[in-house]
């Protein structure tokens, strides 16, 4: 057990948050799930609303942006897929990783995820720009999803 106040523990996340922002600011390379899964726990994991966001890629799986785009709810997000496509085309993306976070604990995809995923697939495809993934975080350090990994990409 530690012995640091919940104050502390919050300058620490502080802390461990712009670390990841250097690391993954624009230029980095994110090229596996586990990478951007350890980004977006920090950044998005310990949220109380959901947040719904892309990272924005080059053909080089290097980052150009990470923006969440939608705040819900403890259990629910509205998303516009045609956000995802705007976002995508002014940053000359050519691929992206969808993400978001389950504040309940649980990183299991529901049945809406995966429709949106596809949805969002579907017209960024039409685009020429790849979904690479759709990553779910919680606050837990060791539950998240990679849509991909389980095949549902």
């Amino acid at each position: 057990m530690n012995n640091l106040t919940p104050e502390q523990e919050d300058a620490i996340i502080e802390q461990a948050k712009e670390i990841m922002r250097k690391r993954y600011k624009p230029g980095a390379r994110l090229d596996h799930p586990t990478k951007a899964a350890d980004y977006l726990r920090i950044m998005i994991g310990r949220e109380k609303e959901e947040r719904v966001g892309a990272i924005y890629l080059d053909n080089q799986h290097q980052v150009i942006a990470t923006m969440t785009h939608f705040y819900g709810t403890l259990n629910t997000t509205r998303v516009y897929p045609e956000v995802f496509a705007r976002e995508a085309l002014a940053r000359y993306a050519s691929s992206i990783i969808l993400y978001h976070n389950h504040p309940s604990g649980k990183a299991t995809p529901s049945p809406d995820d995966v429709k949106m995923t596809e949805l969002i697939r579907e017209l960024l495809g039409k685009l020429e720009i790849r979904v690479l993934d759709h990553i779910i975080v919680t606050p837990h350090p060791d539950h998240w999803a990679s849509l991909s990994e389980m095949g549902l990409i």
